[in-house]
């Protein structure tokens, strides 16, 4: 399993990664999912699905339900839609990233289907159990990973008295905060260089083959499920056309080199299999191929001068064509990507990408996507129509503290609610937030979302100056439309320089943010047709008003990147009311602090909680209860009289035991009903 290393490994039916479910779109899944683990609580949240009519079943521990103890089961029945590739992992601590997740794929039946579909997820993995990983980050413990490892492929890149810096990629901004032992593809990976086969350690080269027939169109549906890692995924010797992105079609994009693809993001992938003939600089082929999964490091070290270059972590898979003759690995490279033809790369957290050893790419974001015309047909953009129907938020992705800088949004580390509030609706369930917060506020941040109205979130990552990551953003509930993504200003280096000019900070943690332009806040600058002169209909302009704004057609998603010092413009009705998280898909970042939630609507507009839905919430036992409890007598049983019990408050005596290991599984079973 894994990477032939040894660490504790959370499965599902004794699988990792778990099982695909597949369903078809519309029809009704039933899915037991029993907590047989000895220790912690679990809950599964099935990333993709909307949840409509049905919030409790969003999987968010403490906040659409409670969560699943130990030896309970809870049985999740929630419709398949909207269709696409999906997935389901654990929403409660860190499990997620100790192996407890699998895909979640809802098939369009009037869809057209390929010769071959296959999946592909991927996956950062660590030599130990990421819950520990977690409190020495959180505690800013990183420098010292070299001592806490205990897996030899990690300690051979170090040496004692060394200490780990975070990894950054090209322009500058970090990437890594903790050394990651290896790249994972379904599950299978190496410590080692696999193509060249250079370690000083044994290998073990458990990798995923995916065979695939000759002469047709396969679709791959690859989704990450990593820790921290973003992850650019190439083919040697093929081109790839996106289909979808998180499960939303899109116009296909033909000649595509490489794909990046954010933690909690999936994108469909077309490749066709008779591809490595149109490379003749390649050496002759006998059907192996390469499937390379690099992460985006360049170097470490604190700053420019001092940083030390080094090779990106790299997962391997086969791409083997049916009928090829048996071979222990494929003899393939990348592909060159000279000036006069730069390899074209989807979804860069960056503007652009610098020239690396000869090599010259050209950063395609994926807000110059288009979603293709039947999907806008069915969900067109939302356009307000007046100011009392439009709702902008601007919400700032960074670190923020008066001590320590820690995971925040708008400031705000986000402490979850005393119970889950989509079962508790009337309840005082919410730790207040004391307004306005400047970077060290503990609470449960909220906005609250008038049913039906335009929502339109302007999602920010600025005000840390120098140093931070880009954030891939989840948001539950919902597919939203990306409008728009704006960049920070780079240096002719390509590194980053400052923020963005469009929009202000109020203070230097930009806690607090507007646009820079104030027309920009008006909601038909957003519509794609408007004067200057606001009283000026007549001489409204039919071009966007905001440069690079798409209203028309643009990409549909549930998790999008924001690049450092820039943002994302993302619109959607609010029309599913419930509790929703918003949240930063690093795993480290959303533990400490980078979540909030979006109230959408009022609780007597949600729909109602079943009956029989299990409850948490505070317990205190009454003074009288209490009394009452040891007068209580029973012919049948041993009693406990008052004069023999110890009182005011003492404690009375505890048996303690031990039980033998258990193994660590989550149970789940499923089905579907037309």
């Amino acid at each position: 399993m894994t990477d032939g290393g040894y660490r504790r490994v959370i499965t599902i039916n004794g699988q990792f990664p778990g099982e695909t479910i597949v369903a078809y779109y519309g029809t009704q899944l039933i899915i037991s999912v029993t907590n047989n683990l000895e220790e912690e609580g679990v809950s599964i949240h099935w990333h993709g699905i909307v949840q409509r009519d049905t919030p409790y079943m969003d999987g968010v521990a403490r906040i659409s339900h409670c969560p699943i103890n130990p030896g309970e089961t809870f049985v999740y029945r929630f419709i398949a839609y909207p269709p696409g590739t999906h997935w389901y992992h654990a929403h409660l601590g860190s499990l997620r990233s100790d192996g407890l997740h699998g895909a979640l794929v809802v098939i369009d039946p009037a869809e057209a289907r390929n010769d071959t579909d296959v999946t592909m997820i991927l996956t950062d993995w660590f030599p130990q159990g990421t819950s520990t990983i977690a409190s020495n980050v959180i505690w800013e413990l990183g420098r010292f990973a070299p001592f806490m490892q205990t897996s030899p492929s990690i300690q051979d890149n170090f040496t004692e008295g060394t200490c780990f810096y975070q990894t950054k990629q090209h322009d500058g901004m970090e990437i890594g905060v903790w050394p990651v032992q290896s790249i994972l593809v379904n599950g299978k990976g190496t410590v080692c260089d696999a193509a060249h086969g250079t370690s000083r350690y044994n290998c073990t080269e458990r990798l995923e083959e995916f065979i695939v027939p000759r002469h047709k169109k396969i679709r791959i549906r690859i989704l990450n499920a990593a820790t921290q890692y973003a992850l650019k995924v190439s083919i040697d010797s093929h081109t790839m056309t996106v289909e979808s992105m998180d499960g939303n079609a899109i116009q296909g994009m033909e000649v595509l080199d490489y794909l990046i693809i954010h933690t909690g993001e999936r994108y469909d992938i077309e490749v066709a299999t008779d591809q490595y003939r149109q490379y003749p600089i390649q050496p002759v082929n006998d059907g192996y191929f390469w499937i390379r999964v690099e992460s985006l490091e360049e170097f470490d070290q604190p700053n420019r001068t001092l940083r030390t270059i080094i090779n990106p972590k790299t997962g391997w898979a086969v791409f083997k064509y049916e009928g090829s003759p048996s071979r222990r690995k494929p003899f393939t490279t990348p592909r060159r990507c000279p000036v006069s033809d730069p390899c074209e790369i989807l979804n860069c957290p960056f503007r652009e990408y610098r020239p690396n050893g000869g090599n010259y790419y050209t950063c395609i974001p994926i807000s110059r996507t288009r979603a293709l015309g039947s999907l806008i047909d069915r969900h067109p953009v939302p356009m307000p129509t007046s100011a009392d129907n439009f709702q902008q938020i601007f919400l700032n992705f960074h670190f923020s503290g008066s001590k320590a800088l820690r995971s925040s949004i708008n400031g705000h580390l986000f402490r979850f609610p005393r119970v889950p509030p989509q079962l508790y609706p009337e309840r005082d369930s919410i730790y207040e937030c004391d307004e306005p917060c400047t970077g060290d506020c503990f609470c449960s941040y909220k906005e609250k979302l008038k049913l039906n109205n335009v929502i339109q979130i302007v999602l920010i990552n600025m005000g840390m100056g120098q140093s931070g990551m880009a954030h891939p953003v989840h948001v539950h509930g919902h597919h939203f439309h990306v409008l728009k993504i704006g960049y920070p200003k780079y240096d002719a280096n390509f590194w980053y320089l400052s923020d963005t000019d469009d929009i202000v900070c109020d203070n230097t943690s930009c806690s607090s943010a507007r646009w820079n332009d104030s027309t920009w806040d008006d909601y038909r600058a957003w519509n794609g047709s408007f004067s200057s002169d606001t009283n000026d209909t007549a001489n409204a302009t039919s071009e966007p008003w905001i440069p690079e704004m798409n209203a028309v057609d643009p990409p549909l998603k549930d998790t999008v990147i924001v690049p450092f010092g820039g943002y994302v413009v993302i619109r959607f009705k609010a029309d599913n009311p419930g509790w929703w998280l918003v949240h930063c898909h690093l795993e480290f970042h959303h533990l400490e602090g980078m979540a909030m939630v979006l109230q959408e609507g009022e609780p007597s507009e949600m729909p109602p909680v079943p009956s029989k839905i299990p409850k948490c919430e505070d317990f205190e036992m009454s003074d009288k209860e209490f009394e009452d409890a040891l007068n209580w007598e029973t012919k049948e049983a041993y009693t406990v009289t008052p004069s023999t019990a110890k009182k005011s408050g003492a404690a009375l005596p505890h048996l303690h035991y031990s039980l033998p290991p258990l193994m660590f599984a989550v149970c789940v079973a499923y089905l579907w009903y037309m």
